[in-house]
């Protein structure tokens, strides 16, 4: 099921010099069914930098999401630190006006997120910011170099910033938004990392007349 012979699978059990590869070790403890925890220990004890899960879309607690929905009429949602959102509430629905798979990907390509933020460019400058250090945090993150690739690629203002190497790691602060029915909103917002996922973010805005 690994994809390995069993006199292979033996030397390793047995601890002998087999060397396994990133790869072959995924496979492993895919078929171990082993938890991150897990994977993340066995990987470190080969001495190899832990990877991410098996490929698929990444998952979040079903609590982290709950708390999300439950805060609406607030905006929320949670970004991976590739900025995927793997969870949005209606309210942040509404503000974005649609649904949003990315966000860098969304500040950089959508005509709508220029019309949307007042400050485009300043929160596209901070926006890209963030990304490269997500992106130094974590160097192995096959999601966030395909955005970044993404980005340099289909958007000139991000590929002439990328090198400008800026970098920040607060999320927090005030956004404004015009939003076609209620006009220009000034919007605070507040980052928070869940402690069991700190690559993680919980965005929350405050009080709005969106529901």
């Amino acid at each position: 099921m690994s994809g390995v012979s069993t006199s292979w699978y033996t030397f390793l059990e047995q601890g002998r010099p087999v060397r396994p590869s990133a790869q072959v070790l995924g496979a492993v403890a895919g078929t171990l069914g082993l938890t991150d925890d897990e994977r993340d220990h066995l990987f470190r004890l080969a001495g190899l930098a832990p990877e991410g899960p098996a490929a698929g879309p990444e998952r979040i607690d079903p609590g982290l999401a709950d708390l999300v929905d439950a805060v609406d009429p607030r905006p929320a949602y949670v970004t991976a630190a590739s900025f995927d959102i793997l969870a949005i509430n209606a309210a942040a629905r509404s503000l974005f006006c649609g649904a949003v798979p990315n966000l860098a990907l969304w500040v950089f390509g959508d005509p709508a997120a220029e019309e949307l933020l007042v400050d485009h460019e300043e929160v596209a400058l901070g926006l890209l910011a963030r990304l490269r250090w997500a992106n130094a945090c974590h160097p192995d993150d096959r999601r966030i170099a395909e955005v970044v690739a993404q980005l340099r690629e289909t958007s000139a203002d991000a590929a002439r910033w990328w090198t400008r190497q800026d970098v920040r790691d607060v999320r927090s602060g005030i956004k404004r938004v015009r939003h076609p029915e209620h006009g220009v909103l000034t919007l605070t917002h507040t980052a928070l990392h869940p402690a069991e996922r700190p690559d993680l973010t919980l965005v929350v805005y405050g009080p709005s007349d969106l529901e």
